[in-house]
């Protein structure tokens, strides 16, 4: 089978469960408040976050 193809961060959380979930909503808003100027979006199939374009980090589950 092969693994689901997301289209957004929300997509990738929705598939995992709940407290996955809560903790990676956590360390991306905490993230991103932190750095204002830096933005979350899929890459690679998991949340990335970037700056400028640049890939900076990821967080999967």
């Amino acid at each position: 089978m092969k693994p689901a193809k997301f289209q957004s961060i929300e997509d990738y959380l929705t598939a995992q469960d709940a407290t996955k979930q809560e903790t990676l909503r956590s360390v991306i808003g905490s993230i991103l408040a932190e750095f204002p100027e830096l933005e979350s979006k899929i890459s690679w199939n998991v949340p990335t976050i970037h700056r400028g374009g640049k890939y900076v980090a990821g967080v999967c589950a």
